[in-house]
């Protein structure tokens, strides 16, 4: 992502401060974003309120602001939530190279699968 292609070859660009009209509003921290739902967009717009602002997203390409650095993200596979698995994960290539999956879902699947990992 960080070369300006993803995955797949494709461009990986992003818009700092586009908004959506049909989207949800923080005017705390001045940027509307659309969400699929209403955690979602409680769970983005709490993480801008305190410093990790969503910049934006192609197919291969996810950007966020942390403070002041810009951060881009490649994205590598996409696990979509399903009601069986309560959850979506993503994982993804960090600029400096080191791969990270990114996990959210219901607290009990989250929970499990940390315990789980512990433990191993």
């Amino acid at each position: 992502c960080d070369s300006g292609t993803g995955v797949d070859g494709g461009e990986c660009s992003v818009s700092v401060g586009r908004q959506n009209s049909s989207s949800l509003n923080s005017n705390e921290i001045g940027v509307r974003y659309s969400a699929a739902s209403l955690d979602e967009g409680a769970l983005v717009t709490a993480a801008a309120r305190i410093g990790a602002v969503f910049v934006g997203r192609t197919a291969n390409c996810v950007s966020l602001r942390v403070g002041r650095r810009m951060n881009r993200l490649q994205v590598l596979a996409i696990n979509e939530f399903t009601a069986e698995r309560k959850c979506m994960s993503m994982l993804v290539r960090k600029e400096c190279g080191a791969l990270e999956l990114l996990l959210k879902g219901a607290d009990e699947v989250v929970f499990a699968r940390l315990r789980a990992v512990s433990s191993a």
